[in-house]
């Protein structure tokens, strides 16, 4: 019988390896090749297996845990930093990469008290200049550094 205390590290533990089964069926159904010709279902079925194997590791650890080692969740960094990737998303095609990144760096700096603004906006412009100097230039992604 599992304690009561264990009951969140299997309930995560599970989710874990539910998830990473679901990636294996999902990704079951592209063409998965050889290695030496990986088709498009390769890398989701070989990431969605190791991800399957985590979650029973973190399942044979939960047993073997003394206690819960779940702690109670930090909502305000769990918030901050979701809403700073959803901005990004939203704000990547319309406003381009630098204002969605500035926007991320920003709102995710906000997740972890005390607020330092100078060192958050020269994070964001180095962050946003490795962002274009990257994607836009070197891997010529379809992205604006400004405006979509």
């Amino acid at each position: 019988m599992v304690s009561r205390q264990k009951l969140p590290d299997l309930i995560a533990a599970l989710s874990v390896v539910a998830l990473g089964v679901a990636v294996v069926v999902i990704g079951r159904g592209y063409p998965v090749g050889t290695l030496s010709r990986m088709g498009s279902g390769y890398f989701p079925v070989i990431l969605g297996g190791l991800l399957a194997l985590v979650g029973v590791a973190l399942i044979w650890e939960a047993i073997r845990a003394g206690e819960s080692a779940l702690q109670r969740i930090p909502l305000r960094p769990v918030l901050m930093i979701g809403l700073g990737v959803l901005s990004f998303g939203a704000l990547v095609e319309r406003a381009g990469l630098v204002p969605a990144t500035v926007a991320l760096v920003l709102l995710s700096s906000l997740a972890e008290p005390p607020l330092r603004p100078v060192s958050t906006l020269v994070i964001a412009a180095v962050m946003s200049a490795l962002g274009v100097a990257l994607f836009i230039h070197a891997l010529a992604l379809p992205l604006n550094a400004f405006g979509g």
